[in-house]
């Protein structure tokens, strides 16, 4: 692998990387999950996935007797 080629995989491996993680989600009309009831809740952001993960798992448990409650983690990327 030339200097170059080096340069450019960790330049591509920086700009593939979440630099914050936000933990989205919320009431549905139904169990299709394709509209939000209300407004989508945004939680974050965290400085890494694990933090994300943690929360996930908090508001995922605590809503779980609600089939109507989806959570999900989505990272945003630098500019």
């Amino acid at each position: 692998m030339t200097h170059i080629d080096r340069r450019m995989q960790r330049a591509t491996s920086r700009a593939s990387t979440p630099s914050q993680y936000w933990v989205v989600g919320g009431e549905f009309t139904g169990t299709e999950f394709a509209e939000l009831q209300g407004p989508a809740e945004a939680l974050g952001p965290f400085a890494n996935y694990e933090g994300a993960y943690r929360e996930w798992e908090r508001r995922s448990t605590e809503t779980r007797p609600n089939a109507y409650m989806r959570y999900t983690i989505v990272g945003s990327f630098p500019r």
